[in-house]
């Protein structure tokens, strides 16, 4: 087909007439979002095209031609479209800075002396609000069953209300009256829903939406509705993919074309125009946009609000002894903030909407407007909680631009957020979105804006430390208590493992370790299907509540837990009620092994380039390995050279060989090991390119799963391990099992009673579950950091001396 036929030019001019209709009409929306005016606009467009041509170039249709072009060349055009669209979105993003009045405001007064003898002095809000003018908020409309389900949930936070002296504000009431209101879950992506005009929304228990294999009843005289003739379309796609990653997943089959029909329905102005103010894509179910409602409302007759989803558990013994609202709303710059959430570190979930505080101001109101006006952003990451996150950035926006206002310069002076993070919140050319690239980019515009984790500094927003008091943990997810660390973790088992497959007679015999509990304020049930049983165990074996407090009513659940939560619990200070550092995501960077996919091509000529050029590539050229400055800080903090000559280093993940040919050329010995046959493919290649095979092995294992003899084995005749080097899968029950074998393995020297004498993590700044591990260990007294590694990447460790005592009871 000629290229004047090519559907993603980088031009918005229309297709010359010959050209395929189907080509013209798609070529319709590439031209719609050469021209769109604002976010909506420009990402329901994008939402169109990423998942009608861009989603089957990337899952399922990898080699197919489309539109009369091959695949990498619709690829290429899909990825400049979307820095078009992109770049569209971020222009037309400046209307937050509307409210830079009540900021300017609320900044005025924030700075000007207040006297109390002057005539005209207007007393300051109180930085705390008082807890008898505060509401406790929970809001939660579902089906009969669904409400008796979350009623033991409800009545725990009615009590905790009553015991802080708080309002306590049960809102039932469907505040989502949108104009789409019929809705359908689609496809492969689950969390995703289609919205349109028709049925009432909300009335089935536990929100179980129609699937997209249900038929939206479409007739003659509805398809002319531009609403629905999109959503169809949509539907359509989502169905597509679904049965060609899923065969057989729907009893319905998808005719050829019906997509292709609806389109030619769909592409033409005075249609699309409809369609702009009939059709949403919401990602997770509407009801999660009632918060934002819901809080407005109750601020109006209350002073503070504090905002917790129904399924979370406050710590019964602290029911009393916790100071609630004075601990979320001081220490802070001013007159007190005016919005308050959890502060979160990097590599983890960057924003929960679990909980959120406010307070009646300009600011406050400014801020809820603002999240509210998200509420038509088509399918943004997380439905309420990526809007959320970016409302956060514009208000601290704001407050920054403001300040520098008031130092002299005008608005249009001023210089801050350039709204980059906003695009990661919707998909990508092949129609995904990914939070873990929003909450990485989120993480770095607010170290920029207000501070590092742990240490921010905004007059209006406060971001609460969780290890000092941690409001809305989120467990790992896995039905487990003692791996969500929200019992204590004995390891003893996998330790005892850990000894008889390594089958080494030199391991201590006191090798049991006990994870301690963390003691978070609140604990949040997001994700989990049987809250109610998880919420029951948690009270019981942690709380000693008894099995009958599920059968009471409020009074009486109020009644039993009094026993437990005196008024004064020095376990309820705050300080007490943290969790030791963050979630633990499990699989949380599950982009990592497809980018790794994606970029394959990119790593294979770096690792024919080394291969040629005997030169080590680092973290600039090939960013799955360390950096230069990781290695040298390695060496250097090890004493240099001299000192590592008469060293052995175990390395466990080794991809591609990089670091473990670094390790051979400074140590006496490296071992490496990595479960992929191919990096231990490419690795020996590498290591026997350089000549340095007889100073070096690695070796195909899998250390959670394999016989680790042979490991033992090459341990024992190198004279033991001095080293560990820990960077193969990151999971936390994973780092947790490869610091075990590091330390009850029998893997070091006899001298050292069998224990290496440091080990190394990788990835502690950018993976909590790797951190979260590191943490563990070190307060348990098994680690003594030495150091940092490279730019904030990992972390040199001591091995304690002797081992460790059981610390189970």
């Amino acid at each position: 087909m000629a290229d004047e036929c090519f559907i993603l030019r980088d031009h918005p001019h229309p297709l010359p007439s010959h050209c395929p209709a189907i080509a013209r009409k798609v070529h319709f929306l590439v031209e719609e979002i050469h021209g769109c005016r604002t976010v909506r606009q420009c990402f329901l467009l994008w939402h169109f095209v990423s998942l009608y041509i861009g989603f089957p170039l990337r899952f399922y249709a990898q080699s197919v031609w489309m539109f009369g072009f091959p695949p990498e060349v619709m690829k290429e055009g899909l990825k400049r479209l979307q820095v078009v669209v992109e770049a569209k979105a971020r222009s037309q993003s400046w209307e937050y800075l509307k409210e830079w009045r009540h900021v300017a405001t609320a900044l005025q007064d924030a700075q000007v002396p207040h006297d109390p003898a002057s005539p005209t002095h207007v007393p300051r809000v109180p930085s705390v609000p008082s807890p008898r003018h505060t509401a406790l908020l929970v809001h939660y409309a579902a089906g009969a069953k669904a409400m008796a389900d979350a009623a033991p949930f409800i009545d725990l936070l009615a009590c905790f209300a009553s015991r802080q002296g708080m309002s306590f504000v049960y809102d039932k009431t469907v505040h989502f009256k949108p104009t789409w209101l019929r809705y359908n879950q689609v496809g492969v992506l689950s969390d995703a829903y289609i919205l349109g005009r028709g049925a009432r929304p909300f009335t089935s228990d536990g929100h179980r939406h129609r699937s997209a294999s249900s038929s939206w009843n479409w007739t003659a005289s509805n398809i002319t509705d531009a609403g629905a003739v999109a959503g169809r379309f949509l539907l359509d796609i989502f169905q597509r993919v679904t049965e060609a990653t899923y065969p057989g997943r729907f009893k319905r089959g998808i005719a050829a074309g019906d997509a292709e029909r609806t389109l030619l329905r769909l592409s033409n102005r005075a249609v699309w125009r409809r369609t702009l103010g009939m059709l949403g894509v919401v990602s997770g179910p509407p009801l999660r946009w009632v918060k934002a409602l819901a809080i407005q409302r109750a601020l109006s007759s209350h002073e503070a609000v504090v905002y917790l989803d129904y399924d979370v558990t406050v710590r019964p013994d602290c029911l009393g002894a916790a100071r609630l609202v004075q601990d979320i709303f001081s220490g802070s710059i001013g007159t007190g903030p005016h919005i308050v959430v959890r502060d979160s570190p990097p590599g983890a979930d960057c924003m929960n909407t679990g909980f959120i505080a406010v307070r009646k101001s300009p600011v406050s109101k400014a801020f809820i407007r603002l999240w509210k006006s998200k509420m038509g952003w088509p399918g943004a990451v997380h439905g309420d909680q990526g809007p959320l996150a970016e409302t956060v950035l514009q208000l601290l926006d704001i407050e920054r631009r403001m300040e520098q206002v008031q130092n002299g310069s005008r608005l249009t002076e001023t210089y801050g957020y350039e709204s980059t993070c906003l695009p990661m919140l919707f998909p990508t050319w092949y129609g995904v979105s990914s939070w873990r690239e929003y909450c990485d980019c989120w993480q770095q515009i607010l170290r920029l804006q207000v501070g590092p984790y742990q240490n921010r500094h905004s007059r209006f927003i406060k971001f609460i430390n969780p290890q000092k008091l941690d409001v809305n943990f989120v467990p790992q997810h896995l039905y487990d208590l003692p791996k969500m660390r929200l019992l204590p973790w004995q390891l003893s088992k996998q330790i005892k493992q850990i000894k008889q497959v390594s089958r080494l007679g030199n391991v201590s015999k006191d090798s049991s370790v006990l994870l301690p509990e963390l003691t978070p304020l609140i604990v949040h049930w997001a994700g989990f299907g049987n809250r109610t049983h998880l919420m029951r165990e948690y009270l019981v074996r942690r709380f000693g509540v008894k099995p009958t407090f599920f059968k009471m009513d409020r009074f009486q659940r109020c009644s039993a837990l009094a026993a437990i939560s005196p008024r004064v619990n020095r376990n309820c200070i705050h300080g007490s009620m943290g969790s030791s550092i963050e979630h633990i995501y499990e699989n949380w960077d599950e982009s990592k092994l497809d980018n790794m996919m994606r970029d394959v091509r990119k790593a294979e000529a770096t690792f024919a380039a080394a291969l040629v050029a005997g030169e080590l590539p680092d973290h600039t050229s090939d960013h799955w390995t360390v950096t230069a400055r990781f290695r040298d800080d390695l060496l250097s903090l090890l004493g240099g050279k001299t000192t590592t000559r008469d060293m052995t280093v175990l390395e466990l993940g080794t991809y591609v060989g990089y670091t473990t040919s670094f390790l051979a050329g400074a140590f006496r010995f490296a071992f490496g090991v990595d479960s992929q046959a191919s990096f231990v493919k490419h690795a020996t290649e590498l290591l026997m390119a350089k000549g340095q095979e007889n100073r070096s092995t690695v070796l195909h294992l899998n250390t959670l799963t394999d016989d680790l003899s042979e490991l033992a084995r090459i341990s024992k005749a190198l004279g033991g391990i001095d080293v560990v080097f820990i960077d193969a899968d990151h999971s936390f029950a994973s780092v947790v099992n490869d610091l075990g074998l590091a330390l009850y393995g029998g893997l070091g020297p006899n001298s050292n009673g069998g224990r290496p004498r440091y080990i190394v993590l990788d990835d502690v700044f950018s993976r909590a579950e790797v951190r979260q591990a590191f943490v563990d260990f070190e307060n348990l007294g098994l680690l003594r950091r030495v150091n940092y590694l490279g730019h904030e990447e990992g972390i040199l460790c001591e091995v304690a001396p002797q081992p460790l005592q059981s610390m189970a009871a």
